[in-house]
């Protein structure tokens, strides 16, 4: 017998380069663009904001990063969006998804050492038990994870004392 794969969900992480440097000069630039709660939301985001400035300013800092990504999938990509979120304590976000084609990413931009995981939904059931199936990331500051689009994900509630912060972004593939 013979076993195979019949599905793989390929994701991504890699390291933010001078992450230091990045760090300072993009939380310098997110003054500009405060988050905020809106309507039912149990986070804050600027997301509501005009942000083009915002995505030339992270594609610029991020430069090296999305070329390496490019390259390992063999395809050029264009940044969609941008936008950050900020988790303060007891903040979290429902499950979701970013659409049907392409990438998107997470920079873990403020990431406290006791901070909530990014839960990612498999998109069919356990074959043994006929139930959901998580995959849980555990991030560190600077951490960049790249999942198809269409992956359902949440994270859990933010029970630091310290604010958990990332950079969001959707990636088309040309």
């Amino acid at each position: 017998m013979i076993e195979k794969t019949l599905f793989n969900i390929p994701y991504y992480t890699l390291p933010t380069l001078y992450f230091k440097k990045k760090k300072q000069n993009l939380l310098s630039i997110l003054k500009g663009y405060p988050e905020e709660k809106s309507g039912i939301q149990n986070f804050k985001t600027n997301k509501h904001l005009n942000r083009e400035n915002l995505k030339q300013i992270f594609v610029e800092e991020l430069k090296e990063e999305l070329e390496h990504f490019s390259n390992k999938i063999k395809n050029d990509i264009i940044v969609k969006e941008v936008w950050s979120v900020l988790y303060e304590k007891n903040d979290y976000q429902s499950i979701h998804n970013h659409g049907t084609l392409g990438y998107y990413g997470i920079l873990y931009l403020e990431y406290p050492d006791d901070g909530p995981t990014t839960e990612f939904l498999q998109p069919w059931n356990n074959i043994k038990n006929d139930k959901s199936t998580l995959f849980s990331y555990s991030p560190k500051e600077g951490d960049i994870i790249i999942v198809p689009s269409f992956v359902n994900h949440f994270s859990n509630p933010n029970f630091s004392d310290t604010p958990k912060r990332v950079i969001s972004f959707d990636l088309k593939i040309k």
